[in-house]
C-alpha cells in the first residue's frame, strides 16, 4: 500500500535501503536519493512535502532508518551517517522478500524497543487496553493514534539521542554535561562550570560545581559515557561516594548513558550521610529533552473541535 501521492511506505522502504547501506556507509540525504532511485519514484513523488516541509520520502527513509537500527541491523558510525552491520549482511544473504514490523519483532533488540514504546503510553494512561485493539488501529480513535504516534516518536527520539552521545568524542559529551547543568541552573555559567569539570581520560567527566556564588555549597559531579550494555555496578558507586570526601562535597550526581545494577541502587540508598543522586541513560534523556539540550522542536500541532457553549442557546 502507498499513501501520499503514491509514495512508498517506511516499511515498505526498508529493505531497499538496507541492500543500498550493503554498498557502504550513507548520510540521510545520500539514503534517500538513492532509494527513490531505486524505487524509480516519480518527480513529483520524490519532491512531495510533509506540512512541516521536507519530503515524505525523507521522512518515510528515517523512520525505516530508526527501526533497522533499533533491530541491529543498521548503525551509526558517526554524525549523520549510518552504515550496515554484520546482522544486516546475514539478513541480505538469505534474500528476504521484504521487511516490515512483523518482521522485525523477531529480534530481541526490536521487541525491547517496541516494548519501551508500549511502557511509554502505559505510564501516559494512553496505551490501548487489549493485545487486539494495540494490533488492529482501526479499532482505536483518531486521537488515541495521534497520542500512541507521538509517544513513539518520543522514544525513538530517546533512543537516537542515546546512540549519538555513545558515539560522540569525550569533548563532546563533556559539552554536552556543562550545558545540560547550566540549563538546571547549576555551575554558574558555561564559563565556570568548564573550570571545574574536566574529563579524566576515559570518555567521562569528573568536577565540582558551585551551587551558590561563593562556592559554599557543592556537587560532586561524575558522568560516564558507557555503552549501552556496560553497567555502572556496586564498587564503582562506593568509589564515587568516597571520592565526596576528597572533594569536599555531601552532594553528588553520578551520570550514566547507560544504567545502574540494583545493588549499585541500593548502595547510593542505604548512604545515609550524603545525598548521592543517580543518573542513568533513560533519565539523562529525559532531562535533555525536557531542558531542550542536543534536541530542538520540530513543529507544534493545533487540534480543535466543536465549542459546544457557542451553539447552546
Amino acid at each position: 500500500m502507498k499513501l501520499s501521492n503514491g509514495v512508498p511506505t517506511f516499511d515498505e522502504v526498508m529493505l531497499p535501503l538496507l541492500k543500498i547501506a550493503a554498498t557502504g556507509p550513507l548520510t540521510r540525504a545520500e539514503a534517500t536519493e538513492r532509494v527513490a532511485d531505486a524505487m524509480q519514484l516519480t518527480q513529483e513523488q520524490r519532491t512531495a512535502l510533509m506540512p512541516k516541509g521536507h519530503t515524505i520520502i525523507r521522512d518515510r527513509v528515517g523512520w525505516a532508518r530508526t527501526y533497522l537500527v533499533q533491530a541491529g541491523l543498521l548503525r551509526a558510525v558517526k554524525r549523520g551517517v549510518f552504515e550496515i552491520t554484520d546482522r544486516g549482511r546475514e539478513l541480505l544473504a538469505r534474500n528476504p522478500a521484504k521487511i516490515d514490523f512483523r518482521f522485525l519483532m523477531t529480534y530481541p533488540e526490536f521487541q525491547a524497543f517496541h516494548e519501551r514504546s508500549v511502557a511509554s503510553q502505559r505510564r501516559a494512561g494512553d496505551a490501548p487496553n487489549t493485545e487486539d485493539e494495540a494490533s488492529d488501529p482501526a479499532q482505536a480513535t483518531p486521537e488515541d493514534r495521534i497520542d500512541a504516534a507521538l509517544k513513539e516518536i518520543d522514544v525513538a527520539l530517546r533512543e537516537a539521542l542515546l546512540d549519538r552521545i555513545r558515539a560522540g568524542t569525550p569533548a563532546f559529551f563533556e559539552r554536552l554535561v556543562i550545558e545540560l547543568l547550566t540549563r538546571m541552573g547549576y555551575g554558574g555559567s558555561r564559563a565556570e562550570a568548564a573550570q571545574h569539570l574536566g574529563g579524566p581520560g576515559d570518555g567521562g567527566v569528573d568536577g565540582v560545581i558551585k551551587l551558590d556564588p561563593l562556592g559554599l555549597d557543592v556537587v560532586y559531579i561524575q558522568a560516564k559515557k558507557n555503552g549501552a550494555d556496560n553497567a555502572v555496578s556496586r564498587p564503582t558507586v562506593q568509589g564515587f561516594a568516597g571520592a565526596l570526601d576528597t572533594h569536599g562535597a555531601t552532594r553528588g550526581v553520578f551520570i550514566t548513558t547507560s544504567y545502574f545494577t540494583a545493588d549499585a541502587e541500593a548502595c547510593a540508598r542505604a548512604i545515609r550521610t550524603k545525598q548521592i543522586v543517580l543518573i542513568d541513560g533513560d533519565r539523562l534523556a529525559d532531562l535533555l529533552i525536557a531542558h531542550d539540550v542536543a534536541v530542538r522542536e520540530d513543529r507544534r500541532m493545533i487540534i480543535k473541535k466543536l465549542d459546544e457553549d457557542f451553539f447552546e442557546e
